[in-house]
């Protein structure tokens, strides 16, 4: 005769919060226009622009010591996509041709930050988007393990429990969810593009202050006496 299986679960939770290492800002280069050579041309000239802003602040060799000066420590973009719409209206307007790439930059120097912005700023067809605060992978490693061994100790109670009420030992199955989130801050306007965690530090020189950036982990812990 079967016999119904004794099932306990038990969820656990731990979170760090650990200061950003990194700051990616991500740079859109997009225009529209009537013509399709037009948009392409003012796109790819100005994405020209943007690499030289950031090969200036990138390592100048690939040596460590100028590495660990460079202001921004990667970059990367995107080819050239392109789009096209037909606007409505009685008047049968001309199609519309949207072309446009994205750039990356993770800087290490945030001190830097402020000063890119304020030239993009100055060239038409850019736009920045909020700064997302990171942590390194390494990082991220290290304190994955610490997390774990924060999780609240009933996980190892209710196994201990369950193995004494019943006589054959238990099946344990974890389910472990890693996650990093930045924390909540509220985006503020400078210079006509997004920024968010910056003080004044005189004239129109802004510090970006880093964000606290949160690790958390949960357990899902199953016993079941068969």
């Amino acid at each position: 005769m079967a016999t119904d299986k004794f099932e306990i679960t038990l969820h656990g939770e731990a979170s760090l919060s650990l200061p950003a290492e990194r700051a990616i800002l991500r740079i859109d280069v997009c225009t529209t226009d009537v013509n399709k050579q037009t948009s392409f041309d003012a796109v790819l000239s100005t994405a020209k622009n943007v690499e030289a802003l950031l090969r200036k602040l990138s390592p100048k060799s690939i040596s460590d010591e100028s590495k660990l000066q460079a202001a921004v420590d990667h970059w990367s973009r995107t080819s050239l996509s392109e789009t096209s719409q037909m606007p409505y209206g009685k008047s049968r307007p001309p199609r519309q041709y949207t072309a446009s790439v994205t750039f990356e930059a993770r800087f290490q120097r945030f001190q830097a930050i402020s000063g890119l912005i304020k030239e993009l700023g100055a060239i038409s067809h850019v736009k920045t988007k909020p700064l997302e605060w990171v942590l390194l992978q390494k990082t991220k490693d290290e304190n994955r393990s610490a997390l774990r061994k924060l999780i609240p100790i009933h996980l190892s109670e209710g196994y201990t429990n369950a193995r004494s009420t019943h006589s054959k030992a238990p099946r344990i199955d974890f389910d472990d969810d890693d996650q990093d989130d930045e924390d909540d801050n509220s985006d503020q306007n400078m210079v006509g593009v997004e920024t968010e965690a910056w003080e004044e530090v005189g004239g129109d020189v802004f510090r970006y202050q880093p964000e606290n950036v949160n690790m958390s982990t949960s357990v899902n812990a199953s016993f079941y006496a068969l």
